[in-house]
């Protein structure tokens, strides 16, 4: 402090007469101009006259955004909570003789500029620390927790780098100036260490760029709706053995719904912590009610994420039901078990079905089959009843074993329907986490696209007939999903076996693009060609007259076909072109 007041009574002139000029670049002054303080100004330039010159550079509006249409697109929701201000470029020539040392340089101003960045950040690291502690979670790695609270359009918008005005002037007028050259640490793949052991090997290594700092929630809600999805099914599966299938899929939308989860998040107060460009008090509800439903999606695939099957399922069940419990403390008693409550539940129900079973009269016939069926098919299942289930084809409303005219001591319809319908969030929730390994540069909408393509009835049947299953039913493949994890009640089990069967079709799906659409697919043939072939596509269309018609249509003039938008009309353009080419 002695040094900082004493550095205050020298002037520059002073300092320059014993000194080389360019000892004072990046050194901060205090500039007065007669008896008025003008304010604190980085050097940036020394000359030998001597002269000291101040250059600075500015800042622009929205710092950090790369893509302005994407700001556009979010202000349409709502106005933007915090933006960086522009701070216009300054050349100011510092006399040496008004001006006073300060004793200080720019880098550590400049951290003195970030500090309500800092601060920001800190206060909501501080809020996620209370959010685990409230419902008893506990994240390794951190990133990963902030990561389920941020929404892309925090990101878009640049709202990590909204400074205030003094700290952006602080910044550009006292701040650090110096550029490196070296890649920044953000840069590349996620680096975190989770306790899935899954042997998926990544696709296109190299297809964009990934930070695990600074990245929305995208790819953890594409896993944590599955999970979403699997922990209810399993939950109503269990807590409703009468109940038919269709019924349990009615009832697993009413609870899955954005509003019934987004409404879950406000109750429970977690929208308070999701990271967006617009206040989500002020938003439209169902848009308010998408995001905070998305966030505790977001957690639940975090939690799968870094604890693992056997961890993540247990802590994902338990995280759920508090939610419900505040929720609506009836509905979570009614309707959500815990991992052990569950086991026992599900133990008890099979053991009454292996009881029924073995009183049947067809029981010793159908033992010998299930034996056969062991020796020549992979999926290990020790209970034959359960086998029985699964093979009996939602056609047939009771078992195969009695001829339609018994059900074994099975609830329900007694067929593979029920099984299906768990076994549907089973393998929903085991490829999504591991696409999360095969596909990791990319965001939702093309883990999304691979994952509908991957899990199709036609290709599922195929890996069914490979696998000795009834070779034209996908619906038994996924029940002896369903049969496998009730016996189990293991995911990593179910995993083993699609790693070796299905899984190793997910390169084949990417590269040939089976879930895009025919445009996309034309333009990736295109885009194939060489060079020197390319070829400028010219269409035309023509939009029909409004007395006409009663809703938007448009006309491809070249075949005259009307269509309702002009999608469908390039679409069916796409169509026609590789037909053409014999693609």
């Amino acid at each position: 402090m002695d040094y900082m007041v004493a550095s205050s009574k020298c002037t520059a002139e002073m300092f320059l007469a014993e000194y080389p000029p360019e000892s004072l670049l990046h050194h901060v002054v205090a500039y007065e101009d007669g008896a008025n303080h003008v304010g604190c100004f980085r050097v940036d330039i020394a000359t030998s006259q001597p002269q000291l010159l101040h250059d600075g550079l500015g800042a622009k509006p929205l710092e950090g955004v790369t893509d302005p249409r994407r700001v556009k697109a979010w202000q349409e929701i709502g106005p933007l909570v915090s933006e960086s201000p522009q701070v216009p470029s300054t050349m100011k020539v510092l006399h040496p003789n008004v001006s006073y040392l300060t004793g200080l340089k720019c880098d550590v101003l400049e951290i003195a500029s970030a500090l309500p960045l800092i601060f920001r950040f800190l206060r909501h690291c501080i809020q996620l620390d209370e959010f685990e502690a409230r419902w008893q979670l506990e994240f390794d790695d951190k990133c990963l927790l902030r990561q389920a609270f941020t929404h892309v359009s925090s990101i878009d918008c640049g709202v990590q780098h909204a400074n205030t005005l003094e700290g952006v002037v602080g910044r550009v007028q006292l701040g650090h100036t110096f550029r490196t050259n070296t890649l920044s640490p953000l840069n590349g793949p996620p680096k975190c260490t989770t306790a899935h052991t899954s042997p998926a090997t990544p696709i296109q290594p190299n297809a964009s760029s990934y930070s695990h700092y600074l990245c929305p929630y995208d790819r953890l809600k594409f896993l944590g709706d599955a999970v979403l999805t699997f922990v209810v099914s399993s939950n109503i599966f269990c807590q409703f053995p009468d109940v038919s299938e269709g019924h349990l899929h009615d009832l697993r939308t009413k609870i899955v719904t954005n509003d019934t989860v987004g409404d879950l998040a406000k109750t429970c107060q977690l929208d308070q912590l999701i990271l967006t460009s617009f206040d989500l008090a002020t938003v439209d509800e169902d848009v308010s009610n998408a995001v905070a439903a998305d966030c505790v999606k977001a957690i639940l695939g975090a939690i799968i994420y870094e604890q693992g099957w056997a961890r993540g399922v247990v802590s994902a069940r338990a995280f759920l039901k508090q939610l419900f419990v505040v929720y609506d403390a009836e509905l979570a008693d009614f309707m959500f078990l815990l991992s052990q409550d569950l086991a026992a539940k599900v133990q008890r129900e099979l053991d009454g079905q292996h009881k029924s079973f073995q009183e049947h009269a067809e029981a010793s016939q159908m033992r010998g089959r299930h034996k056969q069926f062991l020796a020549t098919c992979p999926i290990r299942m020790d209970r034959p009843h359960l086998w029985l289930q699964m093979m009996t084809h939602k056609s047939l409303n009771g078992s195969a074993a009695s001829g339609g005219k018994a059900k074994v001591g099975y609830r329900g319809d007694g067929n593979c329907g029920r099984l299906a319908f768990l076994g549907d969030s089973v393998l929903q929730v085991v490829a999504s986490r591991d696409l999360m390994d095969m596909v990791p540069y990319h965001q939702e909408a093309l883990l999304s696209t691979v994952r509908t393509s991957l899990l199709s009835k036609a290709r599922l049947a195929e890996v069914g007939a490979a696998m000795n299953l009834l070779p034209v039913v996908a619906d038994v493949f996924v029940a002896s999903l369903g049969a496998m994890y009730l016996e189990q009640l293991s995911l990593q089990d179910v995993e083993h076996v699609l790693h070796a069967r299905l899984f190793v079709l997910v390169p084949a799906v990417v590269a040939d693009r089976d879930g895009l659409g025919p445009k996309q697919r034309f333009l990736h043939h295109v885009r194939q060609w060489p060079q020197q072939c390319r070829v400028t596509l010219l269409t035309s269309w023509t939009v029909a007259e409004a007395s006409t018609c009663t809703q938007s249509r448009c006309q491809w003039t070249d075949t005259s076909f009307v269509v309702p938008t002009k999608d469908l009309a390039a679409n069916s353009a796409a169509t026609k072109a590789m037909r053409l080419f014999g693609v």
